[in-house]
């Protein structure tokens, strides 16, 4: 069995401290698990950090306290997923699914978010300032913001800055009431 495929193994097992400790006694910083199904699985504390994920599902996964440190999550999905206390410094988040994800207390630091999807998303107390492309993410009037000392100087968190007039439904949606915030 190889290491990949060992490592893979302990992954689908939940087995998180076996998982760190052989990434960790053998150096891993190439780890590919793109595009695999990790839903529902409980991973707290997992070393994730330097491992490609592109595309993968970890939809309703317990991801607190792990490591995404130069992680690839590039259109990962992630959506109602805890990562609370997560590391994702350096991380690249492009076009990831964090909708109705909680992100407490997490670090952001000099991640790239550009494309993404934070609707519903809670970020209370998530280090935001040196993020990458935050305006380039969508939100709604839903996701919970960390105070503005923990976001971006230039970062505007009003939903209403944020539509996109040019959806050919805009105005239809403006007179219905479906744009409006309650």
């Amino acid at each position: 069995m190889s290491l990949n495929d060992e490592l893979t193994n302990l992954l689908l097992t939940e087995e998180v401290e076996a998982f760190n400790q052989l990434k960790e006694e053998n150096n891993i910083t190439d780890l590919d698990l793109s595009e695999m199904d990790l839903s529902g699985l409980n991973l707290n504390g997992i070393d994730l950090s330097y491992t490609d994920l592109n595309g993968s599902d970890l939809r309703d996964c317990n991801l607190d306290n792990a490591d995404f440190t130069e992680a690839n999550l590039s259109a990962a999905n992630l959506t109602s997923t805890s990562m609370q206390f997560c590391c994702f410094n350096n991380a690249n988040l492009s076009g990831i699914l964090l909708t109705g994800a909680i992100l407490t207390e997490s670090d952001f630091t000099e991640a790239n978010l550009n494309g993404a999807d934070l609707r519903e998303a809670d970020l209370s107390d998530a280090e935001l300032s040196s993020s990458f492309n935050l305006s380039q993410a969508k939100f709604d009037k839903f996701t919970v913001w960390p105070d503005s000392h923990n976001l971006p100087e230039d970062f505007d968190t009003d939903y209403s800055n944020h539509l996109n007039y040019e959806d050919d439904d805009f105005e239809e949606k403006l007179f219905d009431g479906e744009l409006e915030d309650n």
